[in-house]
C-alpha cells in the first residue's frame, strides 16, 4: 500500500493540470489515493484528499453524479473513521437522498451507503434507528441478492450487532445461526460470526 500510495502520487503530480481542471479521471485517481490513505490509517491526508474531490466535482457536475455521490461517500468514510459520527452522518444522509433520487432506493450503491449510516448510528449509540436501517438493508438485499449473498450475509450480521447492543438475544439468536448456517466454510468471516453466534448464547445461558 505505501508504494501504491508513492506511486498515485507521483502520478498525480504529473496530472496537475487535469485535476484543476476538474477532469473526472484525473479525479478518480485522486480518489483512489484517499482510499489507499485510509487503508494506512492516514485519516487526516485521506480526508483532505476526499475533500479536494468533492469541492472540485462539486462545480464541475451535478450533485447526484456518481463519481461525485462515490466521493461524498468516501469522505463521510473517514470522517466516521475519526469519529466525528454526527458529520458523518448528515453526508451520509445526504448521499443516500441523492442517489435514490437517481438510482433508486434498491441500487447496491445506495445500499452500501445505507449500512454505513447503519453502523454510524449505533456507534453513536442510536441503537433503535440503526436496527432499522439494517433492517432495511437486509430485506432489500436479501429481495435482489437472495438470502446467501455475502452481502445479504453481511446486512444479517450488522442486524445481530444492533440487536445484540440492546439486548434483544433471543431475537439474535436464530439470525445469527443463519448467518453461520449460510456463511461459507472458507469465508474468512467465518471465525467472527462464530464468536458472535457463541456470545449470544452465553448471554441466554445456552450451551456453546
Amino acid at each position: 500500500l505505501e508504494e501504491a500510495r508513492t506511486r498515485l502520487a507521483a502520478a498525480l503530480a504529473r496530472c496537475r493540470p487535469a485535476i484543476e481542471r476538474a477532469n473526472p479521471a484525473a479525479l478518480a485517481l485522486s480518489n483512489v489515493l484517499g482510499l489507499v490513505q485510509t487503508e494506512l490509517g492516514e485519516l487526516g491526508p485521506a480526508e483532505a484528499t476526499f475533500l479536494d474531490v468533492v469541492e472540485r466535482l462539486a462545480r464541475s457536475v451535478d450533485r447526484d453524479h456518481p463519481s461525485l455521490l462515490l466521493a461524498r461517500n468516501n469522505l463521510a468514510r473517514v470522517l466516521e473513521a475519526q469519529g466525528r459520527l454526527t458529520e458523518a452522518e448528515a453526508i451520509y444522509r445526504e448521499v443516500i437522498d441523492d442517489r435514490t433520487r437517481r438510482l433508486g432506493r434498491d441500487d447496491s450503491g445506495t445500499l452500501v451507503c445505507l449500512n454505513n449510516l447503519g453502523t454510524c448510528l449505533v456507534r453513536q449509540g442510536r441503537l433503535a434507528e440503526g436496527e432499522a436501517t439494517h433492517r432495511e438493508v437486509w430485506g432489500l438485499r436479501g429481495a435482489r441478492l437472495g438470502p446467501d449473498h455475502p452481502l445479504t450475509l453481511g446486512s444479517q450480521n450488522n442486524l445481530v450487532y444492533a440487536l445484540f447492543q440492546q439486548g434483544r438475544f433471543e431475537e439474535a439468536l436464530p439470525l445469527q445461526e443463519e448467518v453461520v448456517r449460510r456463511t461459507a466454510p472458507d469465508d474468512p468471516r467465518l471465525a467472527g460470526r462464530r464468536a458472535t453466534l457463541a456470545d449470544v448464547r452465553d448471554r441466554l445461558g445456552l450451551p456453546r
